[in-house]
Protein backbone atom coordinates (compact mmCIF):
# COMPACT_ATOMS: atom_id res chain seq x y z
CA UNK A 1 0.00 0.00 0.00
CA UNK A 2 2.53 2.28 0.55
CA UNK A 3 4.54 1.89 -2.34
CA UNK A 4 0.65 2.61 -4.01
CA UNK A 5 1.00 6.00 -2.32
CA UNK A 6 4.52 6.59 -3.03
CA UNK A 7 3.79 5.93 -6.98
CA UNK A 8 0.33 8.30 -7.19
CA UNK A 9 2.31 11.03 -5.36
CA UNK A 10 5.45 10.13 -8.00
CA UNK A 11 3.07 10.45 -10.52
CA UNK A 12 1.41 13.82 -9.61
CA UNK A 13 4.76 15.68 -10.64
CA UNK A 14 4.02 14.82 -14.29
CA UNK A 15 1.53 18.14 -13.59
CA UNK A 16 4.90 19.87 -13.37
CA UNK A 17 6.79 22.13 -15.67
CA UNK A 18 9.55 20.03 -17.05
CA UNK A 19 11.83 23.15 -16.44
CA UNK A 20 10.93 22.36 -12.75
CA UNK A 21 10.97 18.84 -12.61
CA UNK A 22 14.64 19.44 -14.26
CA UNK A 23 15.90 21.25 -11.49
CA UNK A 24 15.02 19.15 -8.37
CA UNK A 25 16.47 16.36 -10.71
CA UNK A 26 19.37 18.27 -10.85
CA UNK A 27 19.10 19.36 -7.55
CA UNK A 28 18.88 15.60 -6.43
CA UNK A 29 22.05 14.68 -8.79
CA UNK A 30 24.33 17.99 -7.03
CA UNK A 31 23.00 16.55 -3.25
CA UNK A 32 24.27 12.31 -4.02
CA UNK A 33 27.99 11.60 -4.01
CA UNK A 34 29.47 11.98 -7.11
CA UNK A 35 30.23 7.72 -7.12
CA UNK A 36 25.90 7.64 -7.17
CA UNK A 37 24.14 5.79 -9.51
CA UNK A 38 20.87 7.91 -9.70
CA UNK A 39 20.77 8.57 -13.52
CA UNK A 40 20.95 4.80 -14.04
CA UNK A 41 18.40 4.42 -11.74
CA UNK A 42 16.13 7.43 -13.13
CA UNK A 43 16.21 5.60 -16.42
CA UNK A 44 15.48 2.05 -15.12
CA UNK A 45 12.53 3.78 -13.33
CA UNK A 46 11.62 5.25 -16.75
CA UNK A 47 11.63 1.36 -18.31
CA UNK A 48 9.80 -0.20 -15.28
CA UNK A 49 6.50 2.47 -15.51
CA UNK A 50 6.47 2.27 -19.11
CA UNK A 51 5.99 -0.86 -19.77
CA UNK A 52 3.96 -1.30 -16.68
CA UNK A 53 2.08 1.69 -18.28
CA UNK A 54 1.82 -0.24 -21.44
CA UNK A 55 0.50 -3.78 -19.97
CA UNK A 56 -2.05 -1.78 -17.73
CA UNK A 57 -2.96 0.01 -21.21
CA UNK A 58 -3.17 -3.50 -22.35
CA UNK A 59 -5.12 -5.49 -19.91
CA UNK A 60 -7.90 -2.13 -20.23
CA UNK A 61 -8.18 -2.36 -24.14
CA UNK A 62 -8.97 -6.19 -23.65
CA UNK A 63 -11.40 -5.71 -21.02
CA UNK A 64 -12.97 -2.32 -22.54
CA UNK A 65 -13.05 -5.13 -26.19
CA UNK A 66 -14.79 -7.67 -23.92
CA UNK A 67 -17.20 -5.66 -22.75
CA UNK A 68 -18.50 -3.79 -25.86
CA UNK A 69 -17.25 -7.03 -28.84
CA UNK A 70 -18.72 -9.83 -26.12
CA UNK A 71 -19.25 -12.91 -28.62
CA UNK A 72 -21.70 -15.09 -27.67
CA UNK A 73 -21.07 -18.71 -25.68
CA UNK A 74 -21.85 -20.77 -28.32
CA UNK A 75 -19.30 -18.83 -30.98
CA UNK A 76 -16.91 -21.82 -32.92
CA UNK A 77 -13.57 -21.64 -34.34
CA UNK A 78 -16.16 -22.57 -37.53
CA UNK A 79 -17.99 -19.76 -37.39
CA UNK A 80 -15.33 -17.35 -36.70
CA UNK A 81 -13.57 -18.85 -39.90
CA UNK A 82 -16.61 -18.94 -41.95
CA UNK A 83 -16.90 -15.56 -41.55
CA UNK A 84 -13.50 -14.59 -42.79
CA UNK A 85 -13.74 -16.11 -45.70
CA UNK A 86 -17.56 -14.94 -46.57
CA UNK A 87 -15.86 -11.40 -46.02
CA UNK A 88 -12.52 -12.11 -47.99
CA UNK A 89 -15.28 -13.70 -51.19
CA UNK A 90 -17.01 -10.75 -50.98
CA UNK A 91 -14.32 -8.28 -51.16
CA UNK A 92 -12.35 -10.13 -54.14
CA UNK A 93 -15.96 -10.96 -55.72
CA UNK A 94 -17.90 -7.93 -55.15
CA UNK A 95 -20.19 -8.59 -58.56
CA UNK A 96 -20.85 -12.50 -57.55
CA UNK A 97 -21.68 -12.37 -53.68
CA UNK A 98 -25.34 -12.50 -54.52
CA UNK A 99 -24.89 -16.19 -55.77
CA UNK A 100 -23.17 -17.62 -53.20
CA UNK A 101 -24.78 -20.59 -50.77
CA UNK A 102 -23.49 -20.92 -47.15
CA UNK A 103 -23.94 -24.50 -46.00
CA UNK A 104 -27.11 -25.68 -45.64
CA UNK A 105 -29.00 -22.39 -46.09
CA UNK A 106 -29.06 -19.69 -48.52
CA UNK A 107 -27.59 -16.59 -48.00
CA UNK A 108 -30.21 -13.77 -47.12
CA UNK A 109 -28.52 -10.52 -49.16
CA UNK A 110 -30.42 -8.04 -47.37
CA UNK A 111 -28.89 -8.58 -44.30
CA UNK A 112 -25.63 -8.30 -45.74
CA UNK A 113 -26.68 -4.54 -47.25
CA UNK A 114 -26.93 -3.37 -43.88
Amino acid sequence: MEVEHLLDEFLSLSDLHSLSLDLYFENLIQSMPTDSNIIDRALKMQFLLLDAAKNSSRKRASNHNSLTMALPPDLTFKDVLSAIVLSLILVIHPFQWQSLLLPGTVLDIHALIL
